[in-house]
């Protein structure tokens, strides 16, 4: 049986907002990323593979990415019109999923927009039909996302090749049947005990320099922030100036200072001054190699400390 990765939301409050007829609560942190990784998955998959179903066997094929990140689907032929199951309907069944594992409790419109709705909003103002195709969504994608053979998805630390340590975090993560490489922001305030990843340079670098020995080629490349979880991956693409995806890394300096400049006008508030911040969170998608992810987060690593 496949294994999701990502921790659980339960015990977590979250504040309501919103007004009258239609109050919702705000969606807890990280669900968002959660359902754009489900929606990656399920676009991962084959054309003729496509297609989402409820219970009660109605099918949806999936036509696409929408605009702000969640699904465009239809009835296919002779059914129903194309609509849109947006990114904050799944993030509410990954809420409710979590709250249910392990209990009596059944993942269903009910529990999700009990969860979803303050007490007494009416059925009429809630998202009741495209709840029922979210849950068709999270059952088709979420095990997609899973856990590498053998190994849990842990965030490492990397190494030079002398083993010296780098102040630079990654992790593995499979998306579908591909990997992809999640590289941690620099953060904190500098010259604190709570800075963090504060080589981000030299181990994006470093990294690249990895992946270009093993003849490992960049498919993708978004930001992955808090600030863009609801951002379409469109408009969240590092367009690098000098190359298009897919490429092959020919020098791995020059395509960290592509990405790293590519970052900096993402997720960017309107009218913000200053150059902007090159080094956020990124999730780098990858083909040619037939590693597993525990075997690709290894080389990435760099070579085991000497004891």
């Amino acid at each position: 049986m496949v294994t999701t990765w990502w921790p659980s939301l339960r015990g977590t409050s979250w504040p309501s907002t919103g007004d009258g007829r239609s109050t919702s609560r705000t969606l807890p942190d990280g669900a968002l990323t959660r359902a754009q990784l489900i929606v990656d998955a399920v676009l991962s998959l084959p054309a003729d593979s496509r297609w989402i179903e409820q219970p009660d066997r109605r099918r949806a094929r999936v036509l696409g990415r929408a605009d702000r990140g969640g699904l465009r689907i239809d009835g296919g032929e002779n059914g129903f019109e194309e609509r849109t199951i947006s990114l904050i309907d799944i993030g509410w069944v990954v809420v409710a999923n979590d709250l249910a594992l392990g209990t009596t409790q059944v993942l269903d419109e009910t529990l999700i927009n009990r969860v979803r709705y303050l007490e007494g909003t009416p059925k009429a103002s809630t998202r009741w039909i495209d709840t029922a195709w979210a849950i068709a969504t999270h059952r088709r994608g979420n095990g997609l996302v899973r856990e590498p053979s053998g190994a849990g998805i842990t965030t490492r630390k990397m190494r030079r090749d002398d083993r010296k340590p780098v102040d630079a975090s990654f992790s593995v993560e499979p998306i579908g049947d591909r990997l992809t490489i999640v590289f941690e922001s620099r953060g904190g305030t500098r010259g604190t005990a709570g800075e963090r990843n504060t080589e981000y340079a030299t181990g994006l670098t470093l990294l690249l320099e990895r992946l270009k020995a093993r003849g490992i080629v960049i498919r993708d490349a978004v930001v992955e922030s808090r600030d863009t979880a609801s951002t379409p991956a469109e408009k969240r693409r590092l367009n690098l100036t000098d190359r298009e995806y897919p490429f092959e890394i020919d020098d791995a300096e020059s395509v960290r200072r592509a990405m790293t400049s590519a970052q900096a006008g993402i997720g960017r508030a309107p009218g913000a001054r200053g150059s902007g911040n090159g080094t956020k969170r990124i999730r780098i998608y990858v083909d040619g190699a037939s590693l597993g992810g525990e075997e690709l987060a290894k080389i990435i690593e760099g070579p085991a400390s000497r004891l």
